[in-house]
């Protein structure tokens, strides 16, 4: 029972310590794909003002000004994407991989979640049989303890065990004590 207990232990000790590797791993998955997002989301901004300041003959300057921040603001996220790691030459074929790794991470931390439901009952079910194993061995002593007496006797005297315990059931049914 206690060699059951270890074993399943260790074995969902390592289970939850990979269970938190993948966590992380998928949060940091999708801190790059949401920088990707963003980056994106700048340039297709980016673009749309530009086409209008085109249309516009290049004269607005409330188009120059939404230009010049959202510039800015692509720098900024194309900075943080940087730090994660993240190529953004190819943006779309990146956002691509990156979703793909999420969803599988994903499938995978649910799949260590169903383990972790498993835990709980493996833990039951260890538990029950170390409990019969426990009750198991306590019948067994208990025979071997009241047999091992009449044993001794049975030696002593020069019978068998069966002799021995027929001449004590007779002594008992006649009333003449055996103790």
């Amino acid at each position: 029972g206690a060699y059951i207990d270890k074993s399943l232990a260790k074995s969902f000790k390592k289970t939850e310590s990979a269970a938190s590797r993948l966590g992380k791993a998928y949060r940091e998955t999708n801190k790059k794909l949401a920088a990707v997002r963003q980056v994106d989301q700048y340039r297709q901004r980016l673009a749309r003002l530009r086409q209008q300041q085109q249309q516009a003959g290049g004269s607005n300057q409330q188009l120059a000004n939404a230009i010049r921040r959202t510039e800015q603001s692509l720098s900024r996220a194309s900075r943080s994407a940087q730090r994660y790691g993240v190529n953004l030459n190819n943006l779309a074929r990146t956002q691509r991989q990156l979703q793909r790794t999420a969803r599988f991470q994903g499938l995978q931390q649910s799949g260590m979640q169903r383990l972790g439901q498993l835990k709980t009952a493996g833990k039951w079910a260890a538990g029950g049989l170390a409990g019969a194993a426990g009750g198991l061995l306590a019948m067994v002593k208990s025979t071997a303890d009241r047999g091992d007496p009449i044993a001794k006797h049975a030696a002593k005297l020069g019978f068998s065990v069966e002799g021995l315990q027929e001449y004590q059931y007779a002594a008992e049914r006649s009333g003449v004590s055996t103790a």
